[in-house]
């Protein structure tokens, strides 16, 4: 006696997303393996958190405001105008931004890292 074998119906499985967006990118550019500290920053707040590993020393030599942000100690009340690290990401602390789009952290560290950079367009109006 042979058995019969019935082939399995074919069934398209129903489509469902298998990707979701991410919730953070890291920037290829300004992505620094040796850098100690992330600056992160998302403009509109529904965008993904955009993430910058740079060099402390490097933000405090050239920006007053980052150099004391960078010394203020990480205890006590928060300070509106010292932002504190809230978390570790690749090891290090990550600095929020808020209200700060990503072009235009960009641009700034792109000064700090090389004085001739020249974005186009020049104007940061489109930021």
């Amino acid at each position: 006696m042979s058995t019969l074998t019935v082939p399995a119906p074919c069934v398209t499985p129903t489509p469902t997303p298998t990707t979701k967006p991410p919730k953070h990118i890291e920037d290829p550019t300004i992505w620094h393996p040796t850098g100690d500290i992330i600056l992160a920053c998302h403009l509109p707040p529904t965008s993904p958190l955009h993430l910058f590993r740079v060099h402390a020393l490097l933000l405090s030599l050239h920006s007053p405001v980052l150099r004391d942000m960078l010394s203020a100690p990480h205890h006590g009340p928060k300070s509106h105008s010292h932002p504190r690290p809230r978390q570790m990401h690749a090891g290090v602390p990550v600095y929020y931004f808020k209200n700060v789009h990503p072009g235009v952290l960009g641009v700034m560290l792109s000064h700090m890292y090389n004085p001739t950079y020249a974005p186009l367009p020049l104007s940061l109006k489109s930021y």
